[in-house]
């Protein structure tokens, strides 16, 4: 596909667009379909578990690598390495690891 001007289909701003089948406006940022350009490939999704079945585990991290903690008071979920404690970066509550 060649390199072409369109615009977008919300606040007709016209910019340059080329190769992709869709593209997101770069003044008001709505998502805008190329007309001819080719389908986007299929993509897969995760195949959903049966009902009432347990999710399953999380794989174990490699020794030394970075773990994940849930802080306590906020529900944050973020990276940690080895330490024992460290403080949330969302809210300073100390959380141990």
């Amino acid at each position: 596909m060649a390199v072409r001007t369109i615009r977008c289909g919300r606040c007709r701003y016209e910019f340059i667009v080329g190769g992709v089948p869709e593209t997101t406006c770069p003044q008001c940022g709505a998502r805008n379909r190329i007309p001819g350009a080719p389908e986007p490939a299929a993509t897969t999704t995760a195949t959903a578990t049966a009902p009432g079945a347990p999710p399953e585990p999380e794989p174990e991290p490699e020794p030394g690598g970075p773990r994940w903690v849930v802080c306590p008071n906020c529900s944050y979920r973020f990276a940690v390495g080895d330490v024992e404690r460290v403080a949330c970066p969302l809210c300073s509550t100390e959380v141990a690891t």
